[in-house]
C-alpha cells in the first residue's frame, strides 16, 4: 500500500528522478586513504538488462591513469589495472567522468536510494570495485534491491574484508588464480577469466559452467553472479577475456603459462 508521501509525489523511481545518475557518500579507500565516491547510474545497459542500476566508484579529484593514487584508490590490486587491461575503462567512463567533474550528479540521501533500488536490479561495480566502500553500506543495498550482481578483485589484498565474499564473486584469472582463491577463501564463488583461445569447461561436475552471457543471456534473466546468497546454483562462472584486440592480447600474454606447474 502506497504511503502519503508516494501519494502526494508519486512513487521513488530511476525514472522518475530525470538525472543520469546520483552520489551516495564519500568515503576513505582503505587502499591508501584517498577519497572515493558511490555514484548510482540510471543509464540503461542492452548487455544486462534495462532494470539495472550501475553503481562506481570514482575518485574525487578524477585522476584515472593506470598508475595513479587515485586509481589504486578505487580498483586497488585489480590485476586488468596492473597489466593496462581493463575493460571497464572503456565502456562510458569518460562520459560518466565527465558528467561527475561538472557536478550533475547531485547528493540523493541512501535511504531514498533505497526506496527506489526495491524495483530495479543492482550492478555492483560499473567501475571501480565496491568491496572498497563499507560493508554494510554495500550489504544494505544488497538486501534491499530486486537483485543484484557484483565481482571483487580485493581478496588477494590484507585490507579485504571477507564479508563481501557473501555478496561479490571473486574475480580470478586462470587456473592458478582460481586455485589460490579456492585455498584462501573455500566457500566464496568465483567468476574466473580465461584465455581467448582456451575451451570452455561447462561441466557443473567440475564446479564451473560458461558464463550464460555467450549463449545469449542478459544478465537480468541470470544474476548468478551474486555471491554465495545465489539460491538457484552453488557453481562458479567462466568467461573467455573480452574487450579490445590489445587488451584481449595482454590477458592472454599474461595466462601464456598459466596451467604450467600445476
Amino acid at each position: 500500500m502506497a504511503n502519503l508521501q508516494q501519494l502526494l509525489h508519486g512513487k521513488e523511481t530511476a525514472e522518475n528522478t530525470k538525472v543520469n545518475g546520483v552520489t551516495l557518500g564519500i568515503f576513505s579507500s582503505p587502499v591508501n586513504g584517498h577519497k572515493i565516491e558511490l555514484i548510482a547510474n540510471f543509464r540503461s545497459n542492452k548487455k544486462l538488462g534495462n532494470d539495472f542500476i550501475q553503481l562506481s566508484i570514482l575518485a574525487l579529484d578524477g585522476d584515472y591513469s593506470d598508475n595513479s593514487a587515485s586509481r589504486s584508490a578505487i580498483c586497488g590490486t585489480c590485476p586488468f589495472k596492473l597489466n593496462g587491461a581493463c575493460y571497464a575503462k572503456d565502456q562510458g567512463l569518460t562520459k560518466i567522468k565527465s558528467e561527475y567533474l561538472k557536478g550533475k550528479y547531485k547528493p540523493m540521501d541512501l535511504d531514498v536510494f533505497l526506496a527506489i533500488s526495491k524495483n530495479y536490479n543492482i550492478r555492483f561495480g560499473r567501475f571501480g570495485d565496491l568491496s572498497l566502500i563499507p560493508f554494510e553500506v554495500v550489504d544494505s543495498i544488497a538486501q534491499n534491491c530486486k537483485g543484484f550482481t557484483g565481482y571483487t578483485n580485493q581478496w588477494r589484498s590484507s585490507y579485504y574484508d571477507p564479508r563481501f565474499n557473501s555478496i561479490f564473486m571473486l574475480s580470478t584469472v586462470g587456473e592458478k588464480d582460481s586455485k589460490a582463491a579456492f585455498k584462501k577463501y573455500p566457500n566464496a564463488r568465483q567468476f574466473k577469466v580465461i584465455k581467448s583461445t582456451e575451451n570452455y569447461i561447462d561441466d557443473i561436475k567440475t564446479g564451473f559452467i560458461t558464463c550464460p552471457s555467450q549463449k545469449g543471456f542478459l544478465c537480468s534473466d541470470c544474476l548468478l553472479c551474486d555471491g554465495q546468497t545465489a539460491k538457484k546454483a552453488t557453481y562458479n562462472i567462466e568467461v573467455k577475456v573480452h574487450g579490445l584486440s590489445y587488451k584481449i592480447n595482454r590477458t592472454n600474454k599474461l595466462l601464456k603459462n598459466d596451467k604450467k606447474d600445476l
